[in-house]
């Protein structure tokens, strides 16, 4: 009976001792649970992580820049609201700034004007007159009641900046004005320059407006025609003016281009200029295009929106292009 009493005891503490270590075992998980969610409700990581593979995940190293930045010293010297250096080889950006913001384009709408031009142009030895209609106001490159041929002033157009030859060249073409303004903006879409709106076929008007990444298009597809690339490589032009009779020669005249770049004295280092496109409107300042070629065969394309003055924009140019010309001539991290 005695023994019996024991086990009796023993196991009723047993069964106390059990549902005790139970109580105290939920309590804790549930304690736990409690502060992990809040933890995790107040931004704060649980206490607790459970790691799982991640294989499914890339790894998020940075990639190191392939080009080094502008300099400071350069930066703060230039003046333009925007720029674009872009290397033509492989279309990568070496360095912008602003380079997507639409500005008016000024006469580097003529680079597009060109475009659309030259693909409706097929006689061009036919010998034209310059009408009052065509005139437009600007330098008078070309004037009504002169006779030339067509090629003559399409090239006299492009390198002295004509708005009167662009208009010529419009009607000369079989286009109405309209019909060039949708040739060209249908062109400019084709092309993906979403900043891109021409409502004039000279740049007159400061509603004709597009960015520096538009406008590298715009050069590259334009240097593809063989008559532009020819027309805008050149410092200087001469062309014959003819009589009634569009056959007999009264006279020569001749212009020097607008982009001093190209000009002979132009003191480039390291490089030669393949073809460009000046600008301006008081309401764009100066603009500047161009494509260059090192001697080390490397293509450059340089954008310049908005310089100060005259000068300014072949001055930032050249920095730009010198610049790049160092970069590429160094190597870089191409990981």
């Amino acid at each position: 009976m005695k023994h019996q009493l024991l086990f009796l005891a023993a196991t009723a503490l047993v069964v106390t001792i059990g549902v005790r270590l139970t109580t105290m075992l939920r309590t804790t998980v549930t304690l736990h649970a409690a502060t992990v969610a809040a933890a995790t409700t107040e931004g704060e990581p649980p206490a607790i992580i459970i790691k799982e593979p991640a294989a499914h995940l890339e790894s998020a190293a940075v990639r190191p820049d392939r080009y080094p930045a502008l300099p400071e010293e350069i930066q703060s010297s230039l003046t333009n609201k925007s720029f674009l250096v872009i290397n033509a080889d492989t279309q990568e950006v070496l360095s912008e700034r602003n380079s997507t913001q639409p500005l008016p384009l000024a006469s580097l709408t003529k680079l597009l004007s060109a475009v659309v031009l030259s693909e409706k142009i097929t006689d061009w030895e036919n010998v034209v007159e310059i009408l009052p209609e065509d005139t437009r106001e600007g330098e008078t490159v070309v004037a009504p009641g002169e006779k030339m041929s067509v090629s003559d002033l399409f090239a006299v157009t492009l390198i002295r900046s004509s708005n009167t030859g662009i208009m010529a060249l419009v009607r000369v073409a079989g286009f109405s004005l309209d019909t060039m303004l949708a040739q060209m903006n249908q062109r400019a879409k084709e092309w993906g320059l979403s900043t891109t709106v021409i409502t004039d076929p000279t740049g007159l008007s400061a509603t004709t407006v597009g960015s520096a990444r538009d406008v590298a298009v715009m050069l590259e597809k334009a240097l593809q025609h063989n008559e532009i690339r020819s027309a805008v490589s050149r410092g200087s032009y001469e062309w014959k003016i003819y009589g009634q009779d569009g056959i007999t020669p009264l006279r020569t005249k001749s212009v020097i281009n607008t982009d001093e770049l190209v000009h002979s004295n132009a003191n480039l280092l390291g490089f030669t200029i393949e073809g460009g496109k000046t600008g301006f409107i008081p309401e764009s300042r100066y603009h500047l295009a161009v494509e260059a070629q090192s001697d080390q065969r490397h293509r450059l394309v340089v954008v310049v929106l908005g310089a100060r003055s005259f000068d300014a924009r072949f001055e930032e140019a050249k920095r730009l292009l010198e610049w790049a010309l160092d970069v590429l001539a160094t190597p870089h991290n191409q990981t």
